[in-house]
């Protein structure tokens, strides 16, 4: 009978341990998506990134939403007037343009869902 007893004391404080190795984990993940980047107000910005900003409107046809800086550099969020994977083409002279911006504007990556155009730059001041 005392092993019975000794075996699910092991056994509950096992779930304890379970439950707070969980909660430790959830709570690691939940600071390290808030600590990843964060927004930053338009009327903070920078001279030379409200120049990138301006720039990359143009290059994309879409108004600035958002921007976010964190330890993996700048992400600008726009939304286009002319969506990607709409019936009309993107032309060759487009992404050409698209290309030579990137060394310009150092722009390490860009993600086209829709009409929603989110850009990753090199982070040229710290916020």
């Amino acid at each position: 009978m005392n092993n019975k007893k000794l075996i699910n004391d092991i056994a509950n404080k096992l779930k304890e341990i379970k439950n707070e190795v969980k909660d430790l984990r959830d709570s690691y993940i939940v600071e390290e998506e808030i600590n990843e980047a964060s927004e930053v107000l338009e009327k903070d910005l920078d001279k030379t990134d409200k120049k990138r900003i301006e720039a990359l409107e143009k290059l994309f046809n879409a108004p600035f939403e958002g921007f976010h800086y964190g330890g993996h550099g700048a992400i600008v969020d726009m939304t286009s007037k002319k969506p990607f994977h709409s019936v009309s083409r993107t032309q060759a002279a487009e992404w050409l343009a698209i290309s030579k911006a990137i060394k310009k504007l150092k722009i390490r990556w860009i993600e086209i869902d829709g009409d929603r155009v989110s850009v990753g730059l090199e982070a040229i001041k710290e916020y």
